[in-house]
């Protein structure tokens, strides 16, 4: 969820600075900022195609294709709260 997250604010922050950077764009390149729009609108379609494709990819091969432990040896999180979170979780779900 953090890797997710992160990387759509990381799309969001580079759309940002990219439609800031229209108009400096328009007067370097002797265009209109009409013109620009489909740069930028290209820009986001890619984003968004490549954030689709690794997330499918992602959900492939999870947490099991990472080598990754979820959690350090011996550094465990108590039942508890492993059982207050899936509560948590479930009673959102349920919308």
């Amino acid at each position: 969820m953090l890797t997710v997250s992160l990387s759509t604010f990381m799309v969001l922050f580079g759309v940002t600075i990219v439609s800031v950077a229209v108009p400096a764009m328009a007067d370097a390149l002797d265009s209109s900022s009409t013109d620009l729009q489909w740069t930028v609108d290209i820009y986001v379609l890619v984003l968004a195609a490549l954030l689709m494709a690794i997330g499918s990819v992602s959900d492939l091969f999870g947490i099991a294709g990472s080598r990754v432990p979820p959690h350090p040896p011996g550094r465990r999180p108590p039942r508890r709260l492993l059982a207050a979170g899936r509560i948590t979780v479930w009673t959102a779900s349920r919308g």
